[in-house]
């Protein structure tokens, strides 16, 4: 990546496919592990294990011996932050969390539930089988993270699974709200598919829209931002049936088809059965764009405004921010709830 100063940090390899098998295999209060660690742990005596079933490439550990057991793990030490490692650091940091920490927002503000729409894109010819797999990888996030701050979306997470390699991307992401979302975000799915084109590259798109828990979570020694609920899910169910060949290669659900069908022209297609879901689910793909679509391309203010809008974020001496610029419509909505309280309170004086 890089752009706007934004890195994701990746981690990939045949450890990856080793630890998602084993997990597979595991059943609840079982602990399985790949053929090569348990050659690893078992020439140190740290365990027994026997077969998974009739699976010789996965171990299940019957019993940890008294050295594995008494073993003593050093805690993670804190590296002090020096002005050269500082600004490193930041270029890893969510632009969510770099605004609540530029602006002193409270500890509630990052983690907010918020109706947003959700895009899980797999790259299915991205893999670590390629020799040139860092290269293309680069290529190809540079090219989703321009596309995607010029409709001021937030890439979430890039990361490599059992399902290939896959990017999370939302719009709607406090504090670059917009009415639109559902709009900016399949208009960006698209211009992803063109995108990658140019570079050699396709992909698969699922898109959800709804309620999702946006903000931290982990302990007080590591926090990840983070995207959490049913809408994510969907997406990325939507995004695995767009990669099986059977459905076009773009799909979203019901919700973000109702919130776009204004602007966009979609294609419906029988409901599907998805994985975790009693109902079957409808299922939409975009087709075309109307010209009064109101979404600037990369000519316009817009590109500048993400620029300027990360760079201060990064920014320890810029003073000039505030929260009513970069936080579409906070005005309006402060003005609501305002209202709304003073009516409350005029109510309870008057009964």
């Amino acid at each position: 990546g890089g752009v706007l100063n934004r890195w994701e940090y990746v981690v990939a390899g045949s450890g990856i496919g080793q630890a998602t098998e084993a997990a597979n295999a595991a059943l609840p209060g079982q602990l399985c592990v790949s053929l090569q660690v348990y050659q690893i742990v078992k020439r140190n005596h740290w365990c027994k294990g026997v077969y998974c079933g009739g699976n010789k490439s996965i171990i299940k550990v019957k019993n940890l011996s008294a050295a594995a057991r008494s073993m003593i793990v050093a805690p993670l030490t804190r590296a002090d932050l020096t002005e050269d490692l500082e600004p490193r650091m930041r270029a890893f940091i969510p632009g969510p969390v770099l605004f609540a920490i530029r602006e002193s927002m409270p500890d509630w503000w990052l983690g907010q539930l918020r109706k947003i729409t959700v895009l899980f894109i797999n790259l299915p010819g991205i893999d670590d089988s390629h020799a040139n797999v860092l290269d293309n990888l680069d290529r190809v996030m540079k090219s989703i993270q321009e596309t995607t701050y010029n409709v001021q979306g937030s890439v979430n997470k890039l990361l490599q699974d059992d399902k290939g390699t896959t990017v999370i991307i939302a719009t709607g992401i406090p504090p670059l709200i917009h009415d639109d979302d559902a709009v900016r975000a399949v208009r960006l799915g698209l211009n992803i598919i063109s995108a990658l084109k140019v570079l050699g590259f396709k992909c698969a798109i699922g898109v959800s829209t709804g309620n999702v828990y946006c903000g931290s979570c982990g302990s007080d020694e590591r926090h990840e931002y983070a995207l959490l609920g049913d809408t994510c899910n969907l997406a990325a169910r939507l995004m695995q049936t767009a990669c099986k060949g059977t459905h076009p290669t773009f799909l979203t659900d019901e919700r973000t088809f109702q919130d776009a069908k204004n602007n966009i022209s979609f294609v419906a297609h029988p409901p599907i059965k998805l994985k975790g879901k009693t109902e079957l689910i409808p299922i939409y793909t975009p087709s075309s764009i109307e010209l009064s679509v109101a979404i600037p391309d990369n000519t316009t203010p817009t590109s500048q405004r993400m620029l300027t809008w990360r760079t201060n974020m990064q920014s320890r001496n810029n003073l000039n921010m505030s929260l009513h610029t970069y936080y579409p419509g906070f005005e309006v909505q402060s003005q609501m709830v305002e209202e709304r309280l003073q009516e409350l309170l005029t109510k309870k004086q008057t009964t």
